[in-house]
């Protein structure tokens, strides 16, 4: 980026932040704006510069919210006073090592449990800030005594033996951001504190130590993915938390992970995934569809296909099919992320519906072909047990079977002027393609884009199993296909 007068930016970081005037956010703002053309500065200017930033960090003088910009301003302009890049990394290593040397003193003297010293709560903040910001750019002067005692601050049970700052969320909320990048630099760290933080994620009522915890172990998973995945759950559980911004945020993470491929989403996560689409926040649905449409359908077309009627089994938390419901699941994700019975019948249509949409009209009639041979005709055959959650796998099939989703895209659009005859051509393509597939007789699925040749099923199952019992699933399989029948007549 060009700058045409750099030097309006050197003026108004010394009018405003050297004299801490103005908004924390407007000298952020500064900051940014100095961090981007300080490479213009007259080599003078960026001396002068580098002496007081580093002055500032020094005193310890610098607002905690502004001290990773200025870190990130001194050692640009001590790369660029320098012709090379060892002797830059050497001068950055040098006022660096100070710094930490000094807070890690600080911290040690702080935190020590026979520590007599008065604690000035927005020193303690700066010099804890400073360790995690300085850190980045000289990890190899990291103490480990230092890295014990934040750990126990942040897991400490008796407050009392370390004064009010053990009790002070935003202490809290800080140390957890600093420990995080002291275990992105040392992997044995890292294993030791990833546990105690999936546990404090669960237990802390504090929101914005939670909002780090999520940041640190998005963090974490980036650096160590492996050694995370054992942990991912409880990230994923964080989806149905009580409070928006914690759904936000987390989704933010995970989609973040997803396309860095840093995680994988296998297994049930792609169904918790799709479940974030019935969230009442309309962000959290925003952000779920784009990701569903323009990331993963993008880069796999046939994702929605495949995982279709495994879907149907999976929210409705069967698990008798000797293929389908297999994801395993541990008791805090069944009870969160299952839409079992009547109550979510809406919200399965709408998963089930949102999956037909993003599918190619092949997709669809082999989806058809699927829901009546594994569904209708596995209750039929006694393949899929007809018990609570049983029914509602079959009353979900014959919903989709009769919506207008599942239609071939050519059929769904309602024309005054015989459609049939506009729309054949598209329509045997379609039945050409899908021949090729998993479909026995083309006779069969031509004739599967109209209703009736699914009742045969429907009726085996009512006769078989619901005939003389007084069961609901008796009169919604009347209703529905009563219903079918009069949009078999209307169609025809």
């Amino acid at each position: 980026m060009d700058f045409k007068n750099p030097m309006f930016a050197v003026e108004y970081y010394r009018q405003t932040v050297t004299s801490n005037e103005g908004s924390v956010s407007l000298l952020v703002i500064v900051l940014e704006v100095l961090l981007s053309c300080c490479g213009n500065l007259p080599h003078h200017v960026q001396k002068d510069m580098l002496h007081e930033l580093v002055d500032g960090l020094s005193n310890f003088s610098v607002q905690r919210e502004l001290i990773r910009l200025n870190v990130e301003i001194a050692v640009q302009l001590t790369h660029h006073l320098v012709e090379s890049k060892k002797e830059a990394r050497k001068k950055v290593k040098s006022w660096t090592g100070d710094l930490l040397q000094r807070s890690q003193l600080y911290l040690e003297n702080t935190l020590k449990r026979d520590s007599t010293k008065v604690l000035d709560k927005d020193q303690f903040l700066c010099h804890l800030h400073t360790v995690g910001e300085v850190a980045m750019h000289n990890p190899r002067q990291l103490d480990e005594k230092t890295f014990r005692l934040l750990q126990q601050f942040l897991f400490i049970s008796d407050a009392n033996s370390m004064g009010d700052i053990a009790a002070d969320p935003v202490a809290k909320a800080l140390t957890v951001v600093t420990v995080g990048k002291l275990c992105v630099l040392n992997q044995m760290w890292a294993k030791q504190l990833t546990r105690p933080l999936v546990k404090l994620l669960k237990i802390t009522q504090d929101l914005p130590t939670l909002m780090n915890i999520i940041y640190v172990l998005r963090d974490l998973c980036v650096r160590y993915g492996a050694m995370m995945e054992p942990h991912l759950l409880s990230l994923w559980l964080c989806l149905k938390d009580t409070v928006v911004q914690v759904r936000i945020t987390t989704l933010t993470c995970l989609v973040e992970l997803l396309q860095g491929n840093y995680i994988k989403c296998r297994g049930a996560m792609f169904f918790h995934l799709l479940s974030m689409l019935c969230d009442l926040d309309e962000n959290v649905v925003e952000l779920t569809t784009y990701f569903l449409r323009d990331y993963l359908v993008a880069t796999n077309k046939n994702i929605m296909y495949e995982h279709f009627i495994d879907a149907l089994f999976h929210f409705n938390g069967y698990q008798g099919h000797e293929v389908y419901g297999k994801c395993s699941m541990t008791r805090e994700e069944r009870e969160n992320f299952l839409m079992k019975g009547d109550k979510f019948r809406e919200s399965r249509e709408l998963l089930y519906g949102f999956m037909l949409e993003n599918m190619d009209d092949e997709h669809r009639m082999l989806s058809r072909n699927n829901l009546v041979m594994k569904v209708l005709d596995g209750a039929s055959e006694g393949q899929v047990r007809l018990d609570e959650d049983g029914e509602n796998v079959v009353l979900d099939a014959i919903h989709i079977l009769n919506s207008k989703q599942i239609c071939l895209s050519a059929l769904q659009q309602e024309c005054d002027e015989d459609p049939a005859a506009e729309n054949i051509d598209k329509v045997t393509n379609i039945l050409v393609k899908a021949r090729n597939k998993a479909i026995g007789e083309v006779s069969t699925i031509l004739n599967s884009h109209i209703p009736y040749n699914r009742h045969p099923q429907i009726l085996f199952v009512i006769n078989m199993h619901f005939c003389g019992s007084e069961n609901i699933v008796m009169s919604n399989f009347i209703n529905i296909t009563c219903f079918t029948c009069h949009s078999v007549r209307r169609r025809i």
